[in-house]
């Protein structure tokens, strides 16, 4: 899990407690992608990206230009918009993308 945010983003998101704080990554960490310092050596790692771009709790205007930053450092990247989707589970059809865009990454058929 990763998170991008500008200062303040975060300020009404009760549920990660008081105003201010910031979610912490299963590592313990917050790390702000948004930042260069996190993008570094991502152009060696194909990723697949999906966000609904009706997200009320991550906001999709940050991972679009996320994905433009990382597209811009020639950063291998799918990103797939789930239209009217809000922060919800991949649905069918992105998850059939996604195994596409994985066996093309892998080189041979998945078992399903």
């Amino acid at each position: 899990m990763s998170w991008v945010c500008r200062e303040g983003c975060f300020e009404n998101a009760g549920q990660w407690g008081a105003p201010g704080d910031a979610p912490v990554t299963g590592a313990g960490s917050f790390l702000n992608f948004l930042e260069e310092k996190y993008q570094e050596g991502l152009e060696r790692v194909p990723i697949f990206v999906y966000h609904g771009n009706a997200d009320r709790n991550a906001p999709f205007e940050l991972t679009a230009e996320l994905v433009e930053q990382l597209k811009s450092r020639g950063v291998k990247i799918e990103f797939l918009v789930e239209e009217g989707i809000g922060h919800n589970p991949p649905g069918k059809e992105t998850i059939k993308a996604y195994h596409r865009w994985l066996e093309k990454v892998i080189g041979h058929k998945l078992h399903r």
